[in-house]
């Protein structure tokens, strides 16, 4: 065989070779840039309140606007998040958000500055409030 058609197939997997290795960095480098951004978001718009058989803790939170509230369930029943004023749940409908089983969540995203006063349907002394500001 010719010496410069080895060097020539050698430079092309070399080349091919150099690619996939830089296509593969760059996937890389764009995965550990959406994994930052979506834990940089996660950690300024998110609060979790958990639900025990005492209620919710915390009871009262204070957070800006367009942040994410996630109840979790952690009694060993169903429980719920519902809108003041008892019974009738009207005074903000967005969160009447229905029963939940033990160790499953709801959520709701707070986009207005207020204050939002919620209960527990099933056991309407449990009370929560959500401040936006």
């Amino acid at each position: 065989m010719n010496n410069k058609f080895i060097i020539k197939v050698v430079v092309a997997i070399v080349l091919i070779l150099v690619i996939f290795a830089l296509r593969g960095n760059l996937t890389k480098q764009e995965k550990i840039k959406t994994e930052l951004e979506t834990t940089q978001t996660t950690k300024e718009a998110q609060a979790i309140i958990t639900v025990t058989s005492s209620g919710f803790n915390p009871a009262n939170t204070t957070i800006k606007p367009n942040t994410r509230i996630i109840w979790i369930n952690k009694t060993n029943g169903n429980v719920t998040v519902n809108s003041a004023e008892y019974p009738t749940n009207k005074l903000h409908p967005f969160l009447n958000l229905g029963e939940f089983a033990s160790s499953s969540s709801v959520q709701a995203v707070f986009t207005k500055n207020g204050t939002y006063k919620y209960h527990n349907y099933l056991n309407p002394k449990q009370t929560g409030m959500v401040v936006v500001e």
